[in-house]
C-alpha cells in the first residue's frame, strides 16, 4: 500500500502538471518528449545494470547467516563507488550526444533538454545508495515521503517554467528540481556516509557477473518498449507523432506507472508462495480487483467519451488523438489482467524462459509495426497493430508463468466475474448514453460522469462488496504505518 500510495499520488501529480502545459507545449512538443525519451531510454538500459539489486540480494540483515556490519559497509561502499564512476561517465556522454547529435538526431531546444537533464546523473549519486539501503530496511514509507515531496515541488517548478516561457527547457528543469529534493530526503533519512574503497578481487567476479545479466535482460525491454517510439518517428511526421505520444501520456504511461510499482511486491510474494497455487490465485485475484476498481471506471469513460473529453478539455488541436486515445485505453483495461503474471517468470528464476519471451515480443511487436507503417502509413492503423501485437505478446507471456504455478487464465476470470460484470454494466450504459448525443458541454459530460459513477460504485456495494475491502481495509493500516515511520 505504501509502494502503491506513492505510486499513485505521484501519477497523479505529474499528470496534473503535464494537462496544465498541453496547451502551451502542443502537438509539437510532445512529438519532442517522445524523441527525448528514445534516447534518455538509452542511458536508462546503461545506468540499469543491477548494482542497487546485488546490494538487495547480497546484505543479509537477521537469520543465521546474517552479515556482519563490515561486510554490510564494504558493500555499500562498493556499489556507491561503481555508481559514482558510472555516473560520472554517463553524465559526460549524455552532454557530448546533446552537441554531437543537434542537427543530425534531433534538433533545438532537445540539446538543451538533454543537458539539463545529464545532471540527474550527478543527483543519483547520493540519491541511489540511500534509496536502496532504505528499500533494504523495508523502509517503503519514506522513500515514499521523498517521492512525492519531490514530485510537489517539481510539479510547480516545471508548470510554472513552461508558463514563463522556457518551454520543453522549463520542463527539464522542473524534472531536475523534483530529483534534487527527493535525494535530500532520501539523504538526510539513509544516513549513509561514503568512503571510496578498493574493490576486493573476491568481489569483482560476483559483482559484475549480476551486473551483466541485469543489463542483458534490461536490453530486451528496452528493444520491446522502446521500437515503437523509433519507427513511429522514422515513418511518420512529428504532428503525428505528438497525438500518439499525447494519448499514451496520458492513458498507458498512467496505468503503467501505478501497476508496475507493485512488481515490488509480487516478486517476492510469488518465489514465497509459488507451492501453493491457491494463495498465489487469491492474491493474484485481489491485484486484479484492486486495479479494476481504481483504474476500471475512468479507463471506461476515457474510453467512451475520448472526443468530448480531449475537445473539452484540450481544444480542437487534440481532436485527431481521440480514437488513439480510445484505443490505449482498449489496452490499459485488457493488460489489468495480464500484468500481475508478467513478472512470474523472474520471479521463480526462469531466466531463459523470460529472456526467450522479451526478444520474442520484441521481434513480434517491431515487425508487426514495421509491416503497417510501411504499407499502410496511417497512423490509426499503427496504433491498433500496436494495441493488438502487445496485448498478444504479454498474454502470451503471462500464460506461460501462469502455466508454473498450475494456474489457469479462465480461473482468474472467474475469480474476477462480478467486478468484470459490474465494468461491462457500465461500458454498455456509457456507449449507449454516447450514441443518444446526449453529450453536448461541459455540464452534460460532468453528470454523466457522476451518474455512471454513482451506479459503479452502487453496483459494487451491492454485489461485490468484498472486493472493495481490498482497498478500504488497509486504509488506517497505511496511515498508522507512515505515522511510524516518521
Amino acid at each position: 500500500m505504501q509502494v502503491l500510495f506513492g505510486a499513485f499520488v505521484g501519477k497523479i501529480i505529474n499528470y496534473l502538471s503535464l494537462l496544465l502545459v498541453t496547451p502551451v507545449l502542443g502537438p509539437e512538443g510532445f512529438g519532442q518528449l517522445l524523441v527525448v525519451g528514445i534516447i534518455l531510454a538509452i542511458f536508462t538500459v546503461v545506468i540499469d545494470v543491477g548494482f542497487e539489486n546485488y546490494y538487495i540480494v547480497r546484505v543479509k540483515l537477521n537469520g543465521p547467516d546474517q552479515s556482519s556490519p563490515e561486510e554490510i559497509a564494504l558493500i555499500e561502499n562498493i556499489v556507491f563507488k561503481i555508481r559514482l564512476y558510472s555516473n560520472l561517465v554517463l553524465f559526460t556522454l549524455q552532454v557530448g550526444i546533446s552537441y554531437l547529435g543537434k542537427g543530425h538526431l534531433f534538433d533545438a531546444p532537445i540539446d538543451i533538454y538533454l543537458r539539463i537533464l545529464s545532471l540527474n546523473y550527478l543527483i543519483a549519486i547520493f540519491g541511489k545508495i540511500n534509496e536502496v539501503r532504505l528499500k533494504k530496511r523495508l523502509m517503503f514509507g519514506v522513500i515514499t515521503n521523498a517521492k512525492v515531496s519531490g514530485d510537489i515541488v517539481g510539479a510547480i517548478a516545471k508548470v510554472g517554467l513552461v508558463y514563463a516561457g522556457m518551454g520543453l527547457v522549463g520542463w527539464a528543469t522542473g524534472l531536475i528540481v523534483a530529483n534534487f529534493i527527493s535525494t535530500i530526503f532520501l539523504t538526510l533519512s539513509g544516513h549513509y556516509k561514503p568512503k571510496l574503497v578498493a574493490i576486493p578481487d573476491k568481489w569483482k567476479k560476483e559483482v559484475f557477473w549480476f551486473a551483466k545479466h541485469s543489463w542483458f535482460n534490461g536490453l530486451g525491454g528496452y528493444l520491446y518498449n522502446q521500437v515503437s517510439s523509433i519507427i513511429i518517428k522514422s515513418f511518420f511526421p512529428l504532428h503525428q507523432v505528438g497525438l500518439v505520444y499525447f494519448s499514451y501520456s496520458n492513458s498507458i504511461e498512467i496505468q503503467s506507472g501505478i501497476l508496475s510499482s507493485q512488481m515490488n511486491v509480487l516478486l517476492p510474494y510469488y518465489a514465497n508462495f509459488q507451492h501453493d497455487p491457491k494463495r498465489v490465485r487469491a492474491g493474484i485475484n485481489k491485484y486484479i480487483e484492486g486495479a479494476l476498481l481504481v483504474m476500471g471506471f475512468p479507463i471506461i469513460i476515457g474510453m467512451v467519451f475520448s472526443y468530448e473529453i480531449l475537445t473539452i478539455a484540450f481544444g480542437d488541436q487534440w481532436i485527431e488523438a481521440a480514437p488513439i486515445f480510445s484505443l490505449y485505453c482498449i489496452y490499459a483495461l485488457v493488460r489489468i489482467i495480464f500484468s500481475p503474471a508478467l513478472s512470474i517468470l523472474t520471479a521463480l528464476r526462469k531466466m531463459k524462459e523470460s529472456t526467450i519471451i522479451t526478444y520474442f515480443s520484441f521481434a513480434v511487436v517491431s515487425l508487426s509495426l514495421l509491416a503497417v507503417s510501411y504499407f499502410l502509413n496511417e497512423i490509426f492503423w499503427y496504433a491498433f497493430v500496436f494495441v493488438f501485437a502487445s496485448l498478444l505478446v504479454e498474454g502470451l507471456k503471462a500464460l506461460w508463468g501462469l502455466s508454473f504455478l498450475k494456474i489457469q487464465l479462465l480461473e482468474i476470470l472467474q475469480d474476477c466475474k462480478k467486478t468484470l460484470t459490474i465494468l461491462a454494466i457500465v461500458l454498455l450504459s456509457a456507449v449507449a448514453i454516447k450514441f443518444s448525443g446526449f453529450v453536448v458541454s461541459v455540464v452534460t459530460l460532468v453528470a454523466v460522469v457522476v451518474v455512471l459513477g454513482l451506479l459503479f460504485l452502487a453496483a459494487t456495494w451491492k454485489y461485490n462488496k468484498v472486493a472493495l475491502t481490498v482497498i478500504t481495509d488497509k486504509l488506517p493500516m497505511l496511515k498508522q504505518k507512515f505515522r511510524i515511520k516518521r
